[in-house]
Order: structure tokens, then sequence, then C-alpha cells
């Protein structure tokens, strides 16, 4: 058998990491206690190139944050520039709760919260999207896009809601996400009365909650 070239070595490689992922978001959305084994699996790779890449399920816990990050992040760095573009802020808003929803990085979230450390990159680039978010709440809502009273957090608390959504399979899921995504883009117009209660705060974000 003819050996594999250095390059044909790093593109398998590439094609394996990729599959890995993919099969850890399905794995963990569904199950987040599943073994690392399940996700090796369902990637149709060896134990060897699973434990290769990834020493730990932690480690690779770690790269799917990272991954969920960067994609919500860089959602929102869009809408800036969507934005800067001069697309309408009620089509830039909308836009992103309906791509946010789609993604599905919320609902991948609330699945492995708690489940590992987040690595430096994963940190900075949080802080990134925090900072970049609460710009472009100020942003639309400066535009008449968004009620006054809504803040960053709130969006989050609302896109955390839809990525909780279930429902018997996948495709399922993503049309209700994607409507109630509308809805809420309805509900979040300014209005003359104000809201009740007040903004969601750090407190209300975490994997359990009280009736």
């Amino acid at each position: 058998m003819q050996e594999k070239s250095p390059r044909g070595r790093h593109r398998e490689a590439a094609e394996n990491d990729i599959r890995i992922l993919e099969a850890a978001r399905a794995v963990f959305t569904d199950d987040p206690d599943a073994p690392i084994s399940a996700v090796g699996a369902r990637a149709g790779v060896g134990k060897s190139a699973l434990y290769r890449r990834y020493a730990s399920k932690e480690v690779l816990l770690q790269a799917v944050g990272e991954e969920v990050t960067e994609t919500y992040v860089s959602r929102i760095e869009r809408s800036h520039l969507d934005l800067d573009d001069g697309v309408a802020p009620r089509i830039v808003l909308a836009g992103f709760l309906a791509d946010a929803a789609s993604t599905g990085t919320h609902t991948m979230a609330l699945a492995i919260s708690g489940r590992f450390d987040p690595s430096p990159r994963d940190r900075r680039r949080s802080a990134e999207g925090w900072e970049a978010g609460e710009r472009l709440v100020s942003r639309l809502q400066d535009a008449g896009a968004l009620r006054a009273e809504v803040d960053w957090l709130d969006l989050n608390k609302l896109l955390e809601t839809i990525g909780g959504l279930r429902a018997p399979d996948g495709e399922r899921a993503h049309q209700l996400r994607r409507r109630y995504a509308a809805l809420i883009t309805a509900g979040l117009a300014p209005a003359s009365e104000p809201l009740p209660g007040t903004p969601a705060g750090p407190a209300d974000f975490g994997r359990t909650t009280s009736a």
C-alpha cells in the first residue's frame, strides 16, 4: 500500500476534524452526558484519530464551545456591517434573531454549559461579542427598531428560550425556532406600553430554573 504524502495526511486530518466537530454538536445536543466514544462512532473515525486530536471529552467540548462562540460573535459583527451598508435596522434585527435561532448556537450552548472550562480564546471572543452586542442594541434603539427598555441580556435570554425548543426531528425544531424568532421580533418593536418586570441579569442564565 502506498504511503500517503504529508499533504494527504494533513487533508485527511482536517476532514476528520470537521466530521468530529459536526458529530460532537449532534451528539452533545441530544445527550450532553454521552461519552466521547459516541462522537467517534457518529463521525466514523477510529479511536486513535479521535484521541490524537482531542485527548479528552473536555478538550473536545472546549473546541465545540469555541466554534459556537465564534459563530455567534461573527453573526453579531455581520449585523454591524449590514447597518453600515444601509440595510434597514428592522431587517437587521429580524435577520440576526432568525439566524441566531437557526444556527442552534444557543441550543448547543445550553447543552454544554458548565461542562468545560472555556479556553482563553473563547473567553476573549465572548468578551468581544458582548461589547459588539451591546453596541448593536444601542444602534438598533437609536434607529427606532428596538424598544428602549430592551437590553443585550434580554435578547440573549430570548434566544436561549428559543434554543430550548424541542421537536420530534431536527427540521421541525429548525422551523419552530425561526417561527418564534419572527414572533419575538414583532414584539421587540417600540411601543407605547412599557414591558413589565426588569431586564434579565447574569443570575437568570444557567442550566436550571425554578418555577
